[in-house]
């Protein structure tokens, strides 16, 4: 995709979201901070509907102390980000939000499928995580990258939505 392309579709990846957004009406909402030298979705402008809503926006934080843990802590604003060793920007001083407190969570991915199964980058930080969480979970991929199926191991837990650029995918009852 050109950088052109991608930020069109991000755009509509972004409305797409807010309108899943006004259909769940969450309080709180964890979504990720776009690592750009990756060709991740922006997430930004999206970030950036959600807190002038009112919406509490939790962005994750890889555990410094704890070996593939990753944590959720409140964005406060842009100068609050510092980069991981991951090459991620995330929050350093937002209060710590629990799995348990999330309505929504948007989960990265490299690819997904029509099953709610996705590929990231094969660490498991979101995997580990979402096995706490007990609200709607949602995929965000380009069209491109949505497959026909991907094979998923015991540990991958798939997500309920699938959004790209084109459609929002809802699935019924997410293979686990």
């Amino acid at each position: 995709m050109t950088d052109v392309s991608r930020a069109q579709a991000a755009t509509l990846i972004s409305a797409r979201l807010l309108n899943l957004v006004s259909e769940i009406d969450p309080s709180i909402v964890s979504v990720f901070w776009p690592i750009e030298q990756n060709g991740e979705i922006d997430t930004r402008p999206f970030i950036r509907e959600l807190v002038e809503s009112g919406v509490i926006v939790a962005l994750p934080q890889v555990s410094a102390t704890e070996s593939g843990i990753m944590l959720m802590r409140r964005f406060v604003d842009e100068s609050d980000l510092d980069v991981s060793g991951w090459g991620a920007l995330e929050p350093q001083s937002g209060r710590l939000i629990s799995p348990a407190e999330m309505d929504l969570v948007v989960v990265p991915a490299l690819a997904a499928d029509r099953y709610g199964a996705r590929v990231g980058y094969g660490l498991g930080y979101y995997d580990r995580f979402l096995e706490y969480v007990h609200c709607p979970t949602v995929s965000i991929i380009y069209s491109s990258c949505l497959l026909d199926h991907i094979p998923a191991q015991p540990h991958d837990i798939p997500t309920n939505y699938v959004v790209t650029e084109l459609d929002t995918i809802v699935i019924v009852n997410p293979a686990t």
